[in-house]
């Protein structure tokens, strides 16, 4: 009898095993199958949470608009060519047909680094170099210029923190399409900071600008070349003639960029530039009372809100926070006027105030303390009744300190804001989000009741929920 029992166990237990093996075979080939059906198929899926090796609908435009054959000769020994920079040339290729890509191992080649090599400097492997047709124009673009690397200030060391590809390459086709780079002069004499102190030249060269300085107190005007008047945190007010010169270009169609501090004695002539075009200081600097708005313990370095705007579009699209530290505030004029378009970018809760009284260091709101919410930054257009007349646009903000080279490499959304105001200022709508694409990843952010939530569901939900579900398949199997 027990033989009998042990022989159809065994036929049972064999039965269930060759089905089993069945079962793995079909899998196995299906799985097969799949793989050589979906390698038939021209579709490629960017699963990547930024995007990498996608295309934005800027480029996509600029592509489009293309007016004659371009190629795209990448410095790469045939069959080496680095996978990450490659997949994003094939989607230029696929998007336009004037586009084409080639490899060429610049060392064998010497004749071709000479023609195209304009700096003197080489073109050294992994560069690409990018040349026009019909008009013959080139530019070349670094290895390193493929990748934003940003140098930690403590330790010296340069880190990746994203990649530039697009906005190297798109870049390039714009400026050769139209043969020129757009020249930004910073205002000096006056303490200001400079681009290069900030560790922002290179990203501006990057981006098709021309950075030079000018000191009103030696020339009478802004150069005529000049498309955008930078002013970063003067440390002393600039002189009557200045502002009249400032004022001058501004009204002939310049634009502006004015990135403003706390200075120890009032600007009266620079704030007479910002009354022109609807706008004033306010003296003092704004305080955060929203946990989630401020940083931890600091309620002066602030996360604003932002307001819908061109600027601001591409940050939020990426859920990137602006930190702006020890701003002042700013408010509308009684020059406001109505050819003057005026639009908010970034301002505080209505859980703020705005300390005007400089010598009290109490992070707590007091009598004297102006409410917010206040604004931060502003974007103006200037369109007056003549048609002929050229638009002028200035972004204005309270504060230089966000771009401040200890601050930029922690919140990539700084240098976002900063980019895509020059952008919009030069009504460069198809750079506005071409910004290299980072590999930051954006920390959680919690009040006090998130976070004591948080700790609650991981600490006691969680394992007493699980202790629960295991007593209770314990006692189910006690009891068969």
């Amino acid at each position: 009898m027990n033989s009998k029992k042990s022989d159809a166990s065994n036929k049972t237990r064999l039965r269930h095993g060759g089905y089993a093996a069945i079962m793995t075979v079909i899998v196995v080939a299906a799985v097969v199958v799949a793989n050589l059906v979906v390698g038939t198929i021209p579709l490629k899926l960017d699963l990547t949470s930024k995007k990498m090796f996608s295309l934005s609908d800027q480029t996509l435009s600029v592509l489009k608009g293309l007016k004659e054959d371009v190629t795209i000769f990448g410095m790469f020994k045939p069959g080496e060519e680095p996978s990450n920079i490659s997949e994003v040339l094939v989607r230029y290729r696929d998007a336009s047909h004037r586009v084409k890509l080639e490899s060429l191992d610049i060392e064998k080649n010497p004749a071709f680094s000479k023609k195209y090599d304009t700096t003197g400097a080489g073109i050294s492997p992994g560069s690409l170099v990018i040349v026009a047709k019909d008009s013959g124009r080139s530019k070349v673009i670094s290895y390193r210029d493929l990748y934003d690397v940003q140098v930690d200030p403590q330790t010296g060391q340069s880190q990746i923190q994203g990649v530039s590809i697009e906005q190297q390459v798109t870049g390039a086709l714009l400026y050769l399409g139209s043969g020129r780079v757009s020249k930004l002069y910073e205002l000096t004499g006056h303490g200001e900071d400079s681009f290069q102190d900030l560790g922002l030249s290179d990203e501006l060269r990057k981006e098709n600008y021309d950075v030079a300085s000018v000191n009103l107190t030696t020339t009478k005007d802004i150069p005529a070349d000049a498309d955008i008047l930078a002013v970063v945190s003067p440390k002393t007010d600039i002189q009557a003639t200045e502002a009249m010169a400032i004022k001058a270009f501004l009204d002939k169609g310049g634009n502006a960029l004015l990135l403003l501090d706390l200075q120890q004695k009032e600007a009266a002539n620079l704030e007479s530039v910002i009354n022109l075009y609807g706008l004033k200081t306010l003296r003092g600097f704004a305080l955060e009372g929203s946990d989630d708005h401020h940083m931890s313990g600091n309620p002066v370095f602030l996360f604003p809100d932002f307001a819908d705007h061109a600027i601001l579009t591409p940050i939020k699209q990426q859920k990137y926070p602006v930190m702006m530290p020890a701003a002042l505030g700013l408010d509308l004029s009684q020059n406001a006027k109505q050819y003057l378009r005026i639009a908010p970018l970034l301002k505080t809760t209505s859980n703020s105030w705005l300390r005007t009284d400089l010598s009290n260091n109490s992070e707590t709101r007091i009598a004297s303390d102006k409410s917010g919410p206040i604004v931060l930054a502003y974007a103006v257009e200037s369109r007056k009744d003549d048609p002929a007349a050229k638009v002028t646009r200035i972004v204005t903000v309270a504060s230089s300190r966000f771009v401040n080279p200890n601050i930029l490499p922690q919140f990539p959304g700084n240098k976002e804001f900063f980019m895509n105001s020059l952008g919009w200022i030069q009504n460069r709508s198809d750079s506005l989000s071409l910004r290299p694409k980072s590999l930051y990843v954006l920390p959680l952010q919690q009040n006090g009741l998130q976070a004591a939530l948080s700790i609650g569901l991981i600490a006691i939900v969680i394992p007493f929920g699980l202790l629960i579900a295991g007593l209770i398949v314990w006692l189910k199997r006690r009891h068969r």
